[in-house]
Formats: structure tokens, sequence, C-alpha cells
């Protein structure tokens, strides 16, 4: 018994998402009716109940349970293989209508698509309406003609960067890797030796790249060649791509290229700026040489220590990883590719205040490649810096605590934030290491389970988990492992009522018993926190009298003022701001009792130690490292406004200064 491709859709998104999974969540993702997915639910069992597994049930609340055993034993990819319905979103369907554009095997009319898709004319005709509005911002055209059918016009480049955007869509999003071969008739033998050449690329270039992008390229590689042998050439290129030739990278591809029969170097070009703009695997090691992009990523770092008044403590991971992501993503920029899905729904505005400072941070790269970052890029470095920022502090070790490993198969950006916030939200839960799907096979390291994006051939314990989750979907994740791990002896694991209060903190910011949130700049910086002074003092004197405020409300020790100046005199800490506006801070563990600011105005410019030359004074107490962002996200952006600024340093009273941070 086969299962129809619509029954294969539903229970792949069940399965994906099973901690919570309902069926009103299935009606609206997958557009179906009631009835639909009940009859698809019955067919499903059916299928289960031939394959000898247990049945999917419905609770009482409309969730969807689904037995461990079919998640564990249910081979998602060979299911896929056999598949015979076709029922497809509408995504895929605008997706497989441009493949086969693309792939341009034959004169393509109406009655084609209709075939492929199994779907009625009209829907066809809506699909290619959605098709000519997606592709006209690359320039590109749909056109008809009796003679020759549907056919995309546009430059050779453009149809080619479209190629790889639907076939990370289907492969990556859609899981539709059977069907892009049956389009792009790919047989075996060449996707085995398109994976031979990307090894070998991976080998000579010594880099690693993550599973999903490897998968990708391999489909691409094979349907490029098709394309050159094709007669479909590149004829000229942009701009961007001039300083390709003559790199590592382009010698081993011009290899590659040449044991293909091709010799061309405008090809050999392009997919070298394809294989630089790749996405490096996070477990790889720091690529050798690139010492200015070195530079600029540990400039950086401080940057966004500065301005955010933090210190990574592991500050050698986060450089690794920056520099890993940077590489290709300042390739990516360069050449104008752009790898990954649009994740500013997720970054926005939850991790606004973070995203901001990560924007001003990254001028170093900026000026490295000559150009701005573009907001979908600085999403992914946004990543990097959140997951790195709300590290917690560790516990101590249980009695016996479980050993997890995570695996993920998207890029450095993504998999270690998919890490760091599974640490956050099970701190019970010794988290060994982030792993591709292949690491994952090979790895002899002991663990009691895993969290996963894809779902693996495995006996012990598995997560299935969205690499990007919200508030509720980490709530009801931590709730399912909880269950699941609390009838287990050897493993020690909290009660329930702490289920919420952890995953609540991660993205919301509040402690639910402890009674810290993110306070605004208005809450902090009071009346009572704000001096003016007419006379004359000396720097050290200065930083004492502004911290005053602090010292009386019990927010700071002051140990923590003896450690700002002992930082500016050892180490020439650099707090300016903005011009002549100092940001006086320490580490949250040298005095640090709850989050405050306070603000000295002094009368003439003063030099501290010799290299800054301070106006205004302020002093941030930061008892972590994200309950004060908020605050001075705000205050950062009232000291661009170069006329407030003005205004602040020339103020007679703290009523004058509030009203201009207002």
């Amino acid at each position: 018994m086969k299962i129809s491709q619509r029954n294969y859709l539903i229970l792949k998104e069940i399965i994906t998402h099973r901690s919570t999974v309902t069926g009103k969540a299935l009606e609206i993702s997958l557009g179906l009716t009631r009835k639909q997915l009940e009859y698809g639910i019955t067919g499903i069992n059916e299928y289960l109940g031939k394959q000898q597994l247990p049945p999917l049930q419905r609770s009482k609340n409309g969730r969807i349970i689904v037995p461990g055993e079919v998640a564990r034993q249910l081979d998602l990819e060979s299911l896929n293989m056999e598949k015979q319905e076709a029922w497809l979103s509408i995504g895929e369907r605008c997706d497989i209508i441009l493949l086969m554009l693309l792939c341009g095997q034959q004169e393509l009319s109406l009655q084609h698509f209709i075939t492929e898709i199994k779907v009625s004319r009209n829907t066809v005709l809506a699909d290619l309406k959605r098709v000519k509005d997606q592709i006209r911002p690359a320039g590109l055209m749909l056109t008809y003609s009796r003679e020759a059918g549907y056919q995309l016009a546009g430059q050779e480049y453009s149809l080619r960067q479209q190629l790889f955007t639907v076939l990370h869509s289907l492969i990556s999003r859609h899981g539709q890797a059977a069907l892009v071969s049956a389009v792009g008739q790919i047989t075996k033998p060449q996707l085995k030796h398109m994976r031979k050449v990307m090894g070998q690329i991976e080998e000579e270039l010594k880099t690693l790249f993550t599973d999903e992008i490897m998968a990708v390229n391999c489909y691409f590689f094979a349907l490029l060649l098709k394309r050159i042998r094709g007669a479909a050439i590149l004829k000229e290129l942009p701009e961007t791509l001039r300083h390709v030739a003559g790199t590592k990278e382009y010698m081993v591809i011009k290899d590659c290229l040449a044991a293909e029969g091709v010799n061309n170097t405008y090809e050999t070009v392009y997919l070298t700026a394809h294989i630089q703009s790749m996405k490096i695997d996070a477990n790889l090691e720091a690529v050798a040489g690139q010492e200015e992009v070195r530079r600029a990523v540990g400039e950086t770092i401080a940057n966004f220590e500065r301005i955010a008044c933090v210190s990574f403590e592991d500050k050698e991971n986060m450089y690794l990883l920056l520099l890993n992501h940077s590489i290709p993503a300042l390739y990516r920029i360069r050449y104008n590719f752009h790898i990954g899905p649009d994740i500013s729904g997720f970054v926005l505005p939850a991790y606004q205040e973070i995203h901001d400072i990560v924007k001003k941070s990254v001028a170093p790269l900026e000026k490295l490649i000559g150009m701005s970052f573009p907001e979908q890029e600085l999403n992914y470095i946004t990543l990097i810096f959140i997951a790195q920022t709300s590290r917690g502090e560790k516990e101590g070790k249980m009695v016996r605590r479980p050993r997890a490993m995570v695996v993920c198969q998207n890029g450095i950006a993504v998999s270690n934030f998919l890490l760091t916030s599974l640490k956050q939200i099970f701190p019970e839960i010794d988290f060994i290491t982030c792993l591709s799907v292949n690491q994952f096979y090979l790895t002899q390291e002991p663990f009691d389970l895993v969290f996963t994006s894809v779902p693996l051939k495995t006996t012990k314990k598995q997560f299935l988990t969205e690499p990007l989750i919200n508030q509720e979907k980490k709530k009801q994740l931590r709730k399912k492992v909880f269950d699941s791990l609390k009838s287990n002896e050897e493993i020690e694991f909290p009660q329930i009522d702490t289920i919420f209060q952890l995953a609540y903190m991660v993205q919301s910011g509040t402690k639910m018993a402890g009674g810290w949130h993110k306070p605004e700049l208005k809450e902090l910086l009071t009346e009572s926190n704000i001096r003016i002074i007419n006379e004359s003092m000396g720097w050290k004197e200065a930083i004492e009298f502004a911290a005053i405020p602090l010292l009386y409300k019990n927010i700071i020790r002051y140990q923590y003022v003896e450690t700002i100046i002992s930082d500016i005199i050892n180490h020439q800490n650099v707090m300016l701001v903005a011009d002549q506006v100092m940001l006086a801070h320490a580490a949250s563990d040298a005095g640090v009792y709850d989050v405050g600011l306070s603000l000295l105005l002094l009368p003439e410019p003063l030099m501290v130690n010799d290299y800054m030359e301070v106006k205004v004074l302020f002093v941030l107490a930061a008892p972590d490292r994200e309950s004060h962002l908020v605050a001075l996200g705000q205050l950062i952006g009232i000291l661009e406004d170069e006329e407030k600024l003005g205004k602040i340093k020339k103020a007679k009273t703290a009523d004058e200064i509030l009203n201009l941070l207002s």
C-alpha cells in the first residue's frame, strides 16, 4: 500500500511538529477543510496499520498524538519516493512550475503543468500569474507562444540565481528532492557523482559545507552542467565578480569544470563566486588566511561589547562563530547572492535592541567590502550575537543529568542559535554539541537524547524542533521533554512548576519569580539620577560623583566604581558612545545588584586619563547581559541626534535633559 501525496504531507507536518501540532493548525498550514484532514488521518492510520505501526490519535484538546514508535521507525525520505497522488502547496506549485521552465527539457504547454502538479486549469493559470509576479524583481519574464510554449526570458545569470533559489526551496524547505530528480531528469549516478565533486571541493579548500547546502548543490551542479552542455552559457557577469579570478577557489573550480569538459572562464568565475558564498558548517574550525576579515570580525565584537556594555565570557567561541559566518556572508553581499530564508519576522521585533546594536557594530565588516549589510544578512549575524548575549549562568551538576546532542542542517548562525536556545530552555540538560546529520551518524560520543530539526534513524529519544521557535513552542517543547523523561528513574529532572519560567525569560526578558525586566530609558534615568555641576573636578572624582545616585539606591557597590577607574587606567577602555559622551561601566560581577543609569553633566569638557574628552558622563549598571539593552538602545538613538545632543550638553536643569530624552 502506498501513501498519497496529500497524506504524506499531512504526516510529514504532524511528525515534524509533533510537540505542538493540532488539527486546526494543520488545516491552516495545509489549506485543508476539517473533512479533508479527517479523511487524511484515516488514510494515514490505514497505511500505518499495514506497516504494523500504531495509529495516530487525537486528544481532547485537539492535539494529534504521534506514537514514539512511528516517529522512530517511519522513514519520511522513503515515503517521499513512494507517494503517488500530487497535492502541493501554492509555494511548491510555483516552484515546480519554475523548475520545469528552468530545466527546459521540452516545449511546455498548459497541459504539461496540469499533468505534473495535478490541479485544475484555473489553478495553474492562477499559479502562472503568481510566478510572473515572483520573478519580476529578478528581471525575468514569463512568455508564451504557440510555437515555443511557455518560456522564461532574461539574462542567464539571473536564470541561474532563480534556479538555485527554487532548488533550495524545494529541497531544503519542502523536502521535494525526489520530485526535483524527476522534473530535472537527474539520475542517482549523476547525484552520486556530484556529491563526489562537492567532496573534492571541500577537501581542496579545507572547508565543510552545511548539510542543506551540500544537498542543494548536488542538484544545482547537475542541472547547471546540463544547461552549459545545452548551450545556455554565460555571456556576461556582474562587475562585482571581477575579483574572483586568481583566487584559490577559482583554481579548484577550474580543475573540477575541466574534468567535466567545461573550459569557459565566465563559467569558472560564476561557480567560484557561488562556492565562496556557501554556508560553512558550524563545527568547522576557523579557516586559514583571511587576515583582513579576522581583524574586522575582532573589531565588530569589540564594537558590540563597547556599545552594549557587555563582555563575552567565551570570546574565542564568539570569534570563531562570527568569523566562519562572515567569510561566506561577505561574498554573498558582494555578489548579491542571498542564501537562506528571510528570518526578519523572527528576529524583529523580539530582539530589536540587539539587532540595532549589531547594525552599528558591523561597520568594520562593511568598510572591508565597501557596502552596507542588507537586512537579510544582518538578521543572521544578529542571531549569533543573541545566542552569545543570552547565555545564562551554568547550574550545578545534578546526580544524573541527561546528555543531549543537537542536530541541525542549517548554517552557523541558525545552528548556534538553536543550541543556545535549547541550553536556556533546558538548564537541567547537558548539551554536548551541535552536529550535522552526517556527523551525528558518525559520532561515538555517548548521549541520552537528541534534539533535531530533521527526523533521524536512532534508537535514542529524539525531539523534533524547528531551528527558530517562538515563545509558545518553547514552553510546549519543555513540557513535552519533561513528560517524556519524568518516568526515567536514572535521570533527575525538575518539577513541572518550573516549566514556564525559563522559557518565558528567553524571549520576554521577564523573570516571574525574581521580578526583573528590561526597563526603558525613562524608568532608569529619573530626575534623582541626573546631576549638573558648575565646578571643575578630576576625572576620577567625576566618575565617583556620577555614580553616587546608584550607590545611594544600593544598585551598585563602591567596588564597581573602583573597577571602572581601574579598567580605564590599566586597559585604556574606550567608553565613548558619542562626541564627548562617556558611558562608564564594568563587568556585572564587579558589584552590581540591579540595572541602573545615572548622568553627570560637566561644565567643560574633561580629559579622562589623557585619551578621552568627556562633557556628558553616564554610569551604567548591568547585572546581566540583557536587562539594560532596551534602555541602552533608546539612549544611543537619542545621542545620534546631533541637535538633541547639543541641547543636552547646554542643559541647565534635569527637566531639560529629561524632556530631550523622552
